[in-house]
């Protein structure tokens, strides 16, 4: 797998699994805009600090329009644009989910999805090729990331069917092996030039994987059905072993988008640290590794602290209160 389907596969991840549809039909349509809105906020407002860690890092100081400017504009990397259409979707979940349930509850409920689809590759199209949001990479310039809002309804989707409620190890098995062979056939006639989808989309949208091309959104949608299927199946093994190895990729599946925004901030922390130590091939693996592991752990222990003292605020606020009743 080349550096670009590896990283198209991470967007896909994020895309598909990024909503919190969860059970989607048992929780209350308020609640569920009211927790929306509130993940808007906390997005916000992380991306905020991590602005301002990154300006006070590569600039050696800080100034306050010089933050303004890469606040606005998403630019203070080249990763953030991803930031820009992901919160878009984030704000019009609602609207996909309860549309999701209300087909989902027709009789023909196959149809209204693939309808569904069809509309929003049209809506897919003309933001590719009529709107532009910010001067940023890929998908970020165009009204919800152009054909990121068809793999984020397929989240939606998928989180809603029962597909993944599969337990059997036999055919979990079954359609890991399936799904790994049509896994590396379509990377291999992608790679030749084989496959005719792009050459006849590319007009409305486009042949790479940013925003994804009808050829690499079905590499991204095979990429995960293959890899919740394979993990379904390591998992079904009961190996000790290996079920400590998921629960520590599910554990890091939490803090994704933190690791999206710092990795590249500990990689040159790093570096500049230790200039010598990218010239050892063996070493700079482990910084690779220190990219995803650092920021994790750091908001892990963040988080910790946070609740923990929030939870000695309400401890303080509930003992005055009883004193004042006692008094």
């Amino acid at each position: 797998m080349g550096s670009n389907e590896l990283v198209f596969f991470s967007k896909c991840i994020c895309n598909i699994s990024g909503n919190d549809t969860k059970d989607g039909d048992t929780q209350k349509e308020n609640d569920f805009r009211g927790g929306q809105w509130a993940r808007i906020t906390r997005m916000l407002r992380d991306y905020a600090i991590a602005v301002f860690l990154l300006q006070c890092f590569y600039c050696r100081f800080f100034d306050l329009k010089t933050y303004i400017n890469y606040l606005l504009n998403f630019n203070i990397q080249a990763p953030y644009y991803f930031l820009v259409f992901f919160i878009q979707l984030v704000a019009i979940a609602p609207i996909l989910i309860q549309w999701n349930l209300y087909c989902t509850q027709q009789k023909h409920a196959s149809w209204y999805h693939l309808l569904t689809f069809v509309v929003l590759g049209i809506i897919a199209a003309i933001a590719i090729n009529y709107t532009y949001i910010l001067p940023v990479h890929g998908g970020g310039q165009f009204l919800f990331g152009g054909t990121f809002l068809l793999l984020y309804y397929c989240g939606i989707t998928l989180a809603g069917s029962r597909i993944f409620e599969v337990q059997s190890k036999i055919v979990l098995g079954i359609a890991t092996g399936m799904l790994l062979g049509i896994w590396i056939v379509w990377i291999v006639l992608m790679h030749n030039g084989l496959l005719p989808f792009d050459k006849w989309m590319e007009k409305y949208w486009g042949n790479g994987f940013n925003p994804p091309s009808v050829q690499s959104l079905l590499y991204g949608v095979i990429s995960v059905f293959l890899f919740y299927a394979m993990f379904s199946f390591l998992q079904q093994l009961g190996n000790v072993i290996i079920n400590t190895v998921l629960k520590g990729i599910a554990w890091f599946g939490k803090y994704t988008l933190y690791i999206f925004m710092y990795h590249l901030l500990v990689r040159d922390a790093i570096t500049q640290l230790i200039p010598s130590i990218s010239q050892n091939i063996v070493i700079y693996r482990l910084v690779f590794i220190g990219m995803f592991v650092i920021p994790a752990v750091f908001t892990y222990i963040v988080q910790r602290i946070s609740l923990k003292w929030k939870q000695l605020g309400r401890s303080n606020l509930y003992n005055e209160n009883n004193a004042k009743q006692i008094g």
